[in-house]
């Protein structure tokens, strides 16, 4: 799997638990996403989770021996928590508004 290539295609997803993972997983293939009149529904190791799409605009990059390099790009994040849908308090909606904030004022 080419990371730059499929770029486009790329998913982040942010669960409410701790994975001792860093890098790509085979997400698709294990967390089957259902989309209900709510907002998007899945389980994780048998756990009921709640999720909605926070659109972002991004570069993802890796830290390699001589600094970062670009290996992707991402237009949302996928947001999950226990029993009850993400909101507005959730702290990674607070850091997609501010990044637009600071736009706003240093832009």
């Amino acid at each position: 799997m080419d990371l730059a290539t499929d770029a486009p295609g790329r998913k982040i997803q942010h669960l409410p638990c701790r994975i001792h993972h860093d890098g790509p997983a085979l997400v698709d293939a294990y967390m089957i996403v259902d989309e209900t009149p709510s907002g998007l529904e899945t389980a994780f190791r048998g756990r009921k989770l709640l999720g909605k799409s926070i659109a972002i605009a991004t570069n993802l990059v890796e830290k390699t021996s001589d600094g970062y390099k670009r290996v992707g790009r991402s237009d949302s994040v996928l947001v999950w928590a226990h029993g009850h849908l993400p909101d507005e308090t959730h702290p990674i909606q607070h850091a997609v508004d501010w990044i637009k904030y600071n736009q706003v004022l240093h832009g």
